[in-house]
């Protein structure tokens, strides 16, 4: 039922760029040497009913696992990034991290920035 509901309201607006905010989307691969993730089992569900048949979705956010990791997959001609952020147990102790997502339309570009104004660094 809540996949419907889902896909009906991304449907109902497809001039619309989405991004997703998806709880246990995607996990960090601890034996890869970068940051490139793996889908979990819910990811695997949300891929599969929600991103891979909506056309307009273009960038999934989720956290609930420790580190970042990044996941991405081309359907056609469109490409869906998925980015997972959760710096809670780091060394810095998450100390005021923003995550700034800029979506440019016209270039078809996704930038993602990350910032603490209490480390005073960016990435």
């Amino acid at each position: 039922k809540w996949l419907r509901y889902v896909n009906n309201v991304i449907s109902r607006y497809p001039e619309y760029t989405v991004v997703l905010l998806v709880n246990d989307f995607i996990e960090h691969d601890p034996d890869s040497l970068k940051d490139d993730g793996r889908l979990t089992e819910f990811g695997k569900l949300i891929e599969r009913r929600i991103v891979a048949p909506n056309e307009n979705v273009a960038l999934v956010l989720c956290g609930n696992a420790e580190g970042t990791a990044r996941w991405d997959k081309t359907y056609g001609e469109r490409n869906v990034n998925a980015i997972m952020f959760n710096y809670q147990n780091d060394e810095e102790n998450g100390l005021g991290f923003f995550r700034i997502v800029t979506l440019n339309g016209e270039a078809g570009t996704i930038t993602v920035t990350t910032y603490s104004p209490v480390l005073d660094v960016d990435s």
